[in-house]
């Protein structure tokens, strides 16, 4: 007798590989988003770090960029004062162009938020930084309310 496959087995084989496949089809566009979501917050914890260290220099006496009393891009706006030589985007930043992390601040300089909206879950979810060390997930409209100033 020869040894092979039977016609039954092949078929169960492609019925499993066919079973995983959906299921690794339906997961893949979620699994892209979280490793977006986590950019994001590693992103704002950069901007974080970036905005303590120029409030502890000397010749800002603890205070943060201030005058951002309305909503504003991080990166077109902040970084230069922060003189930050690598300013990150959010993600989605090249295909939507109205996507990117935000910054607002008091008239002083005595606070701030920074903030960026998530993918997962559905809903308006935003990753929130404030000045006091505060860091989370918000769904507050508008997303800085979460920590005021």
């Amino acid at each position: 007798m020869r040894k092979a496959f039977t016609l039954i087995e092949l078929l169960i084989v492609i019925a499993l590989i066919g079973v995983l496949s959906t299921i690794i089809a339906i997961s893949y566009p979620n699994y892209i988003k979280r490793t977006r979501d986590a950019q994001r917050k590693s992103d704002l914890k950069q901007y974080q770090i970036a905005l303590e260290n120029y409030a502890g220099k000397v010749n800002n006496n603890g205070l943060y960029p201030a005058n951002y009393t309305s909503a504003t891009r991080i990166s077109t706006t902040i970084c230069g004062v922060l003189v930050i030589t690598s300013c990150p985007e959010d993600p989605l930043y090249v295909s939507d162009n109205s996507i990117y992390y935000k910054y607002i601040s008091d008239a002083v300089g005595l606070g701030y938020i920074i903030w960026a909206k998530l993918e997962v879950p559905s809903v308006a979810t935003y990753w929130v930084a404030c000045g006091n060390g505060k860091t989370g997930e918000s769904t507050s409209t508008p997303p800085y309310a979460a920590c005021p100033l």
